[in-house]
């Protein structure tokens, strides 16, 4: 009994010989396989055409789909969340939607039936011109701003070479003169965007300072900007990682001390001044939190702490991971997995307030769509039709300064920027009216899980904004010393680059030393005839700039002599006729190289089939052996028969 892969791979060895008989000679078992494959690809295209280019370009234009339409008419605001799941659309909401001329392109494509009847086969030339016309005038229009108007815009280049003196001066390692300028703006604002103008001005010097430390007296520096910013891995790696230097520049220019310093003296009662050095946050507070206080009145923040570290704890809160995790822990200690379920759902959610997930997804809709956030069902459907769309990453310190603003606006704009104090005795208050309004539990059962999930808040929000200040410093870093050019070069500096150009690359491998090869020093001496010395770099750019120049020409040469061998209304003499045979030689190399492209292909397609032959050794070779025994007996007959 075969199996159905042995049956496959039978099929495709005998497939694949029976094509490659044709190399013996014509035969019945080729026009088999050909007529197969032809039979095949004949189905399969037409199969193709209607699924993918009739019946969505055409039939799902005049009838849109059911579940597009509802879906059209709920971006649109015109159902509500609640009717989208039970609406069903009626005659007059497909009328709304459907792309009338498109009647136009089934009437056309009806006429061209037509074609089958004598009588009436006048009609399908309508379609037929219709076809033949706008399938020429698309192409001329795609030959002419594909290739044709390309390559005489590449004859019309600045005949003193300035692009390519730009692009290998954009390849060196100078700077332009007001490069630096410009990243220091860029990384201003880049800090700005996070922590606001006053610490931007404040920050941006400081990580200068750390970066460059010792650029004034480097000749790398001076002469070569970007290749010391390409040395700079190390120094930038240990900067990135001594986050807490960062995060206390950070307090010097706004105000207060780090998190976790702060944190711990006000929730810990200790005095900064003491002369006692103070235990870390984690080892104050214990595996068990039981040292947290509750309520939190003393947790009071400066205010850029309160909105940075209030938005940071809602990311980090408002994922699935973590509210997988917070129910997790509290299954762990004492309740339910339904409780769990609900409780962590009520801290991550606190009553009356969205998901920040949810704000998100409600900006990919169209202006004045009308969404009930509070209607589960929203969720799911937004979920259904948006899918991948508004990605964020789930943990803040992986966002970009942009993600984050527009984040703080689409809160600041419902209503739902909170300080960190506020954001924690809303959501311990959340979880309160749930321990004790369905639960009934005790107080000090109460007071242990709400010790619990502040404990484990309050001991990650430290790390995550340690994260979060490492990210912002690492973009920073990375846009203040990358490889990419913020300005452009003057023409002063272009100038002084042709007149005295530096680390130029050789043209042609080897001209550079006496002991090239034959074709070198023959080359070397020929250009020298014409006062090229490709030892000197200007001389070696003036020749690139003469090459690139001398293409481009040949190029439009090409074009224009091949388009004029098409020229037929003129009898091609005299100098039409030099020129035609000009295009001539054109078309035949670009032919030659064409033909040659293909054979090579064909070639690598065929070694590609004898090498998936191997896959099954033993099913092709009995397949061989069949077809070869089949040649032979067909051989025999037809030796009887003449």
């Amino acid at each position: 009994m075969f199996s159905l892969d042995i049956i496959g791979a039978l099929l495709i060895c005998a497939s694949t010989l029976m094509i490659f008989s044709f190399l013996y000679r014509d035969n019945p078992l080729y026009k088999f396989a050909e007529h197969v494959f032809v039979g095949v690809s004949a189905g399969y295209g037409v199969v193709m055409v209607w699924t993918q280019v009739l019946t969505p370009n055409l039939w799902d234009r005049l009838w849109i789909p059911e579940s597009v339409l509802i879906q059209r008419m709920f971006l649109a605001g015109e159902i509500s969340p609640a009717e989208y799941t039970s609406y069903d659309p009626g005659f007059a909401d497909q009328l709304g939607y459907t792309h009338w001329i498109y009647l136009l392109f089934l009437v056309l494509g009806i006429m061209m039936l037509f074609k089958v009847t004598k009588r009436l086969h006048w009609v399908s030339r309508w379609p037929l011109a219709y076809v033949i016309g706008a399938f020429a005038g698309i192409q001329v229009i795609q030959a002419a701003q594909g290739s044709l108007v390309p390559q005489l815009q590449a004859t019309m280049k600045d005949f003193s070479g300035r692009e390519i003196v730009e692009e290998l001066l954009t390849k060196s390692d100078a700077f332009p003169a007001l490069e630096m300028e410009a990243r220091r703006v860029e990384l201003q604002q880049h800090f700005s965007a996070w922590y606001g103008d006053r610490a931007g001005t404040a920050l941006m010097p400081w990580v200068e300072e750390e970066l460059l430390a010792d650029a004034g007296n480097s000749r790398l520096f001076r002469d070569m900007p970007r290749a010391f910013f390409r040395e700079l891995g190390p120094r930038v790696a240990q900067v990135v990682e001594d986050a807490r230097s960062f995060e206390m520049q950070l307090c010097n220019s706004l105000g207060g001390e780090s998190l976790d310093r702060a944190l711990l003296t006000r929730l810990g009662g200790m005095d900064p001044a003491d002369p006692m050095p103070l235990p870390s946050f984690d080892e104050w507070l214990g595996a068990d939190g039981a040292q947290v206080p509750l309520p939190l009145p003393a947790l009071e923040l400066p205010a850029w702490q309160d909105e940075l570290y209030g938005l940071l704890l809602r990311v980090h809160v408002e994922n699935l991971p973590a509210e997988t995790a917070l129910a997790k822990r509290l299954q762990e200690n004492g309740l339910s997995a339904e409780q769990a379920r609900d409780a962590a759902d009520a801290l991550t959610r606190p009553a009356g307030r969205s998901h920040f997930w949810e704000l998100y997804k409600a900006g990919a809709f169209a202006p004045g769509t009308t969404l009930d956030w509070n209607d589960q069902r929203t969720v799911v459907v937004v979920d259904s039709l948006l899918k991948s769309r508004n990605p964020r990453p789930e943990q803040l310190r992986n966002w970009t300064s942009e993600q984050v603003e527009d984040l703080r606006a689409r809160l600041d704009a419902a209503g739902q920027g909170r300080s960190l104090q506020e954001e924690l005795e809303l959501r311990l208050g959340s979880l309160d009216a749930l321990l004790l309004g369905e639960y009934h539990l005790g107080e000090d059962q109460r007071l242990s899980l709400q010790r619990l999930v502040l404990a484990g808040w309050l001991s990650d929000l430290p790390r995550q904004a340690l994260g979060l200040h490492r990210r912002v410093l690492s973009d920073g870093a990375a846009l203040f010393t990358g490889s990419k050019l913020l300005t452009s070069y003057s023409d002063e500096e272009i100038r002084a680059f042709r007149a005295e150009p530096f680390d130029m690359p050789a043209l042609v491998e080897g001209l550079e030393d006496g002991t090239a090869s034959r074709f070198g020093r023959f080359s070397q001496g020929l250009l020298g005839l014409v006062g090229m010395d490709l030892q000197n770099p200007s001389h070696n750019l003036g020749l690139r700039i003469f090459i690139e120049i001398l293409s481009n020409l040949l190029v439009v040469v090409g074009v224009c002599t091949g388009v004029f061998y098409f020229f037929f209304s003129k009898k091609q003499t005299g100098g039409l006729g030099v020129v035609s045979k000009i295009g001539i030689a054109f078309l035949m190399m670009s032919f030659g190289a064409s033909f040659g492209y293909t054979v090579m292909g064909r070639i690598s397609l065929a070694i590609g089939r004898m090498q998936d032959l191997l896959i099954y050794p033993k099913i092709a070779v009995g397949a061989l052996v069949v077809i070869i025994l089949a040649l032979a007996v067909q051989g025999r007959r037809e030796q009887r028969s003449s």
